[in-house]
C-alpha cells in the first residue's frame, strides 16, 4: 500500500487501512472518524444553544464541528479516488469538492426552511436552531449508518481488447 499524498496514512485516517469487516465497524471507520465529532457537537448546540454565553456553549460545540468537518473532508476524499486510474485523482477530487459545496449550499437552505417553519409553529416568528441543528444531525446519523453498510464489489476487468 503506498501512502496517500495528502498524509492520511501518517495520521492514521487512511480508508485502506485495516481488513474490511474491521473497517465497518462504527469504532474503526474511516468515514465515522470525523463524523462522530461533528454529530457530537452538533448534539451539543441542540442541548444548549447559547444560554452559557460563548466560551461555555459555543466554542466546544464549534471545535468539535471543525474537527468532524476537517476530518469527514479528507475521508470523502481519499475513499473517493482511492481506486482511481492514474492521472484521474486530480478530476475526482474536483468533483467530490464540487459536489460537497453544492451539497452544502442546498443543505443549508433546506435546515434554514426547516427552523424558520418550526419557529413559525412554535412561536409566530424568529428562528428555531435547536431544530436545524437536530435536523443536522439527523442527516449526520444517516451518514453514519450508510457509511457501515458494505459496498458491492463494482470493479470489473480492465478492457484489454484493443491493447497489443
Amino acid at each position: 500500500m503506498t501512502a496517500p499524498a495528502d498524509g492520511t496514512a501518517a495520521h492514521g485516517l487512511s480508508p485502506d487501512e485495516g481488513r474490511d469487516d474491521e473497517r465497518r465497524s462504527p469504532a474503526h471507520c474511516g468515514a465515522c472518524r470525523g463524523a462522530r465529532p461533528l454529530l457530537t457537537g452538533l448534539l451539543w448546540l441542540v442541548v444548549d444553544p447559547t444560554a452559557g454565553g460563548f466560551s461555555a456553549s459555543l466554542l466546544g460545540a464549534f471545535l468539535l464541528i471543525g474537527t468532524g468537518l476537517g476530518l469527514s473532508a479528507v475521508n470523502a476524499t481519499a475513499m473517493a479516488v482511492r481506486d482511481s486510474a492514474e492521472g484521474e485523482a486530480g478530476l475526482l477530487s474536483g468533483l467530490i469538492n464540487t459536489a460537497q459545496q453544492l451539497g452544502g449550499a442546498v443543505g443549508l437552505a433546506a435546515l434554514a426552511g426547516v427552523a424558520i417553519g418550526a419557529a413559525r409553529t412554535e412561536t409566530g416568528a424568529g428562528i428555531s436552531f435547536p431544530t436545524a441543528f437536530t435536523g443536522a444531525a439527523a442527516l449526520i446519523t444517516t451518514a453514519i449508518a450508510l457509511s457501515l453498510i458494505p459496498a458491492a464489489a463494482t470493479r470489473s476487468a480492465p478492457d484489454t481488447a484493443g491493447a497489443r
